[in-house]
């Protein structure tokens, strides 16, 4: 619909199928998946869930900004995880809600989070 009406849907269509998309996910969701990746089998233990999901940030390289992104901002990762473990919730929606309260810390960051997050950031 982007070229509606001198271009029709399908040669708009065919026309992007030939042109390759370096990042097909928004670095959100890239985000969501490493957080996924990291607590879908996680134990309920705090410290081991905590030290499961940092050993699996530490283990990749950087390769994207997304996994770079998580790294550096490892605080707010940390204080989001134990926040939501400290509720009861189901073993399936654990990442959700991690990742939900992540981002809803990474939205409003005071002078103290800024120096927690140099300081814990995983280099």
């Amino acid at each position: 619909m982007a070229g509606l009406p001198y271009i029709t849907w399908r040669q708009s269509a065919s026309r992007l199928t030939k042109e390759s998309v370096p990042h097909p996910f928004g670095v959100e969701y890239e985000k969501f998946q490493i957080v996924f990746r990291g607590l879908s089998n996680a134990p309920r233990k705090r410290s081991k869930a905590i030290q499961t999901l940092k050993t699996l940030l530490i283990r990749k390289r950087p390769k994207s900004f997304a996994l770079s992104t998580l790294k550096s901002e490892w605080y707010f990762v940390k204080s989001a995880l134990e926040a939501v473990l400290k509720q009861r919730v189901p073993k399936g929606a654990l990442p959700f809600r991690v990742f939900a309260e992540y981002q809803a810390r990474t939205r409003s960051r005071s002078a103290v989070d800024m120096l927690l997050q140099v300081d814990e950031a995983i280099l």
